[in-house]
């Protein structure tokens, strides 16, 4: 009974005292997560190792409006002053990236306001590795951004000394293994230069395959990968680091033609779960494997074919020899290995570089592996004249010519034979990039596994829709007639007049309801007109507007549709709504970001997230304003001491993030007022009617004294116009059509 008592007791005394945080460390951190969390104090719980009561402990969270992350503790690391914590990843990116620390000690909230922020930057990354090729166990060279060139493999296990801002290499990663830094683990000699942009390593344990390279970074977390620095294999699998196995004997060199022979392979890089072995195509039965040695029983020589070679592309020049027809096969005939002149080897590299002084003539010729079915071309580089053969079953014998540029078709299980003929002078550089037309990855993630749809640049010719009109008689006040549509009177002798009418009979009409409303970056993203700082997107006339011609695509990142980070520019208590026309799918919550000054007098850049409640949707535009000072007074920095009419500058406006990421999100009519108004559409485009024709355009030029040209640029490329009239009297309109145009009747 009095052990019960005691421990009671001491379990009392642990969480007397309110917790409180007064710092942390690092504030950036990667999306990634993985980043040990240090959290200073007092009064966190000292009892970390209870089994028996879930309440007991510290328990850490980082939250803000629209996500939680779960920071669960270190415990043995953790004391009643410092609490460490391995930061989750964050999964909703799309929303805010600061996030407050909270903390729970035996159950108890901590006071103390903390926050910290996630940035693309905060994550070391590695860009390239050096060699792409390399047999298995070759040392690698990775280059990119570290964060820092200080190196501990040893304590993997942070200090609080480091971690206050220090940051360090901790692990190096080839694919799933470990990449030893070391010459050996006995001594501390690297294998090459240490810096914050370039390491050198070797991996540990065979592996034949893809592989991309990462590390870990005390402080900065798991690294990430540049999408330049990665390629594609004949699996389809994108690799920075693709190493091969080599064989270097093999004994016999001579067996029995009806097979049976035991063949001793040595070489690197072997392994019993992955290597199957041919001869001369046909399976050589495996008895035994090692990482260096195969012992297999040979094949009978009818099962056999003349293979494929070693890995690689086989080079061949002669040296001296030259002829202007390389397209002339006799001449090829005359040429072969025996000649005086003749030199090659096999490369493996991504650029093979030769100098050639004299005038040659030369050879390229290797098989193609595919990952997948398809089309594809093959761009060479830096010949001065060359020919492309090919023979996609495979059959050196049925090879035909290729002119740069043209797509075959290359098969999965089918490796393809081909063929460069090339005459050259002087540096050259092969470097065989691929075309791949159905590619699964982008030209930004592969270079030499290019999707040519993501790579075609586009050129539209602008096919303008045309009416003329030829005025007789002195000049004259109009109306212009479109699909039942008239504008004001103009007088149609002033090309200006004439355009303006033209335009509004041809865009959405809208109009303001409000009591008195001011309005600050009122913007429609109409053509030649100024938008609000820090816009993001891309304006678009090929989509219906809510009003005018043109509406703006929000960035699908992050939907800033407003930014303007100096304090003082625009006050929430003098233009406390944001009003735009939305239509997209959309989530129920939007964010702000302010400057305001907290209980403390402390000036603060927050950003908050609210719930806006309208029921926005892809089909249709919808206008509405929200109140950015109740969602001020609504959210957490209400806690902090905000109440309303103390400072509040509106410094950033994200739109309401869309459902599905790669949804599109489009807005319109976007303005800051003083009061919550609404925009209503009166009349619609005259040619709305007329199939949905989008025009983005119009051009009047004056042909002669008496004529004029028309013409409509649409955003939608439809056609199909209505003709246009022009009428003076006081009744009804009447189109009058004329062959050779549009004429004002006399």
């Amino acid at each position: 009974m009095s052990v019960f008592v005691l421990l009671a007791a001491l379990m009392w005394g642990a969480v007397e005292g309110s917790p409180q945080i007064s710092s942390r460390s690092p504030y950036w951190l990667n999306d990634l997560g993985g980043i040990s969390l240090y959290i200073y104090g007092a009064g966190f719980s000292s009892d970390q190792f209870n089994h028996f009561d879930s309440v007991k402990g510290n328990k850490v969270q980082l939250v803000n409006e629209v996500d939680t992350i779960d920071c669960p503790v270190i415990r043995y690391l953790t004391t009643q002053n410092i609490i460490v914590c391995t930061v989750g990843p964050r999964i909703n990116t799309k929303g805010p990236d600061e996030y407050q620390i909270k903390v729970w000690s035996d159950g108890v909230e901590a006071t103390g306001y903390q926050t910290l922020r996630f940035i693309w930057w905060a994550a070391p990354k590695v860009q390239y590795v050096t060699p792409v090729f390399a047999k298995t166990g070759s040392q690698v060279r990775y280059n990119g951004w570290f964060h820092t060139d200080q190196l501990d493999q040893i304590n993997i296990e942070e200090t609080e000394q480091s971690a206050s801002g220090s940051k360090r290499i901790s692990k190096v990663y080839m694919g799933r293994v470990m990449c030893n830094m070391y010459e050996s683990a006995s001594n501390t000699t690297l294998y090459g230069q240490l810096t914050s942009s370039e390491l050198t390593c070797q991996p540990e344990t065979v592996y034949i395959g893809p592989m991309n390279a990462s590390m870990y970074v005390t402080s900065g977390g798991p690294s990430v990968t540049d999408k330049w620095g990665l390629y594609v294999d004949s699996k389809d699998s994108l690799y920075q680091h693709h190493t091969y196995a080599v064989v270097e004997s093999v004994s016999p060199d001579i067996s029995s033609t009806k097979g049976g022979t035991l063949l001793t392979i040595t070489g690197q890089g072997f392994s019993r779960d992955t290597t199957q072995v041919d001869v001369g195509g046909a399976a050589c039965e495996v008895k035994d494997i090692t990482n260096t040695e195969i012992t297999c029983i040979t094949p009978s020589q009818d099962l056999t074919a003349p293979g494929s070679g070693e890995m690689g592309l086989l080079f061949e020049l002669w040296r001296g020899e030259h002829f202007i027809d390389i397209e002339n096969e006799a001449k090829w005939a005359a040429l072969n290995s025996s000649h005086p002149s003749y030199e090659s080897n096999v490369t493996i590299e991504m650029t093979h570089t030769v100098q050639i002084d004299t005038p040659s003539v030369g050879k390229y010729r290797g098989y193609l592996h595919v990952g997948h079915d398809g089309l594809y071309t093959l761009l060479p580089t830096q010949f001065t004249y060359h020919r492309l053969y090919l023979a996609n079953d495979g059959n050196p014998d049925n090879m035909t010519y290729h002119h740069w540029n043209q797509a075959f078709t290359l098969y999965k299980d089918t490796p393809a034979y081909f063929e460069i003929r090339f005459r050259q002078t002087g540096e050259l550089k092969f470097l065989p990039i691929f075309r791949d037309y159905n590619a699964k990855f982008t030209y930004s993630q592969a270079r030499h596994g290019v999707n040519e749809k993501h790579r075609v640049n586009i050129n539209p010719k602008e096919q303008m829709e045309k009416q003329q009109f030829t005025i007789t008689g002195p000049s004259t006040m109009a109306k212009l007639y479109i699909n039942g549509f008239s504008s004001d009177l103009v007088n149609v002798s002033d090309p200006e007049q004439v355009l303006g009418a033209v335009m509004g009979l041809t865009e959405q009409q809208c109009m303001v309801n409000g009591d008195n409303p001011k309005f600050m970056f009122s913007c429609s993203y109409e053509k030649d007109e100024t938008f609000p700082s820090g816009t993001a997107g891309t304006t678009r006339d090929h989509v219906e507007p809510y009003c005018g011609r043109q509406v703006r695509e929000a960035r699908k990142s992050d939907g800033l549709i407003y930014r303007d980070d100096n304090k003082g520019t625009l006050d929430a208590n003098d233009y406390p709504y944001v009003c735009f026309a939305l239509k997209g799918d959309v989530k129920t919550v939007m964010a702000a970001r302010f400057y305001w000054k907290d209980n403390r007098g402390r000036s603060r850049y927050d950003t908050i997230t609210f719930t806006h409640n309208t029921a926005y949707s892809s089909d249709r535009w919808t206008y509405a304003c929200h109140n950015l000072i109740t969602a001020a007074k609504n959210s957490w920095i209400a806690s902090q001491g905000y109440t309303e009419g103390s400072t509040l500058d509106i410094l950033r406006v994200y739109a309401p993030v869309q459902t599905d990421p790669l949804a599109t999100v489009y807005i319109d009519e976007f303005t800051f007022s003083s009061e919550d108004i609404t925009v209503i559409q009166t009349r619609p485009s005259a040619l709305k009617s007329s199939g949905g024709i989008l025009v983005s355009n119009v051009q009047v030029s004056v042909d002669n004294d008496d004529s004029y040209t028309i013409k409509f640029l649409t955003g939608n490329c439809l056609s199909g116009f209505p003709l246009m009239g022009v009428y003076t009297g006081q009744g009804e309109c009447v189109r009058v059509v004329v062959p050779g145009g549009l004429h004002r009747p006399r």
